[in-house]
């Protein structure tokens, strides 16, 4: 059973641009990222642009601007996917 868990969570993720993903925060804000385009860079490295915003009850939405994240750290960071 273990071995399945580790499984799953190795699977690789397909990113896109247009794609969105969110990661919930342990002060329970959601980070929800759009991805705007994926380029190497000069070495091959993959690295995800993304639109970045922040949403919590009390604040309601604030947008945090673009970002970019090399795609291993992205998938890491942003591992569930919005609809």
């Amino acid at each position: 059973m273990f071995e399945n868990l580790l499984q799953k969570r190795r699977e690789p993720v397909e990113v896109r641009s247009g794609d969105r993903f969110c990661r919930r925060r342990r002060d329970k804000v959601m980070e929800l990222v759009t991805v705007t385009d994926l380029r190497p860079d000069s070495v091959g490295i993959t690295h995800v642009h993304f639109k970045l915003a922040f949403e919590e009850a009390a604040i309601g939405r604030v947008e945090g601007g673009r970002r970019v994240l090399a795609l291993n750290s992205f998938v890491a960071a942003y591992n569930e996917r919005m609809a």
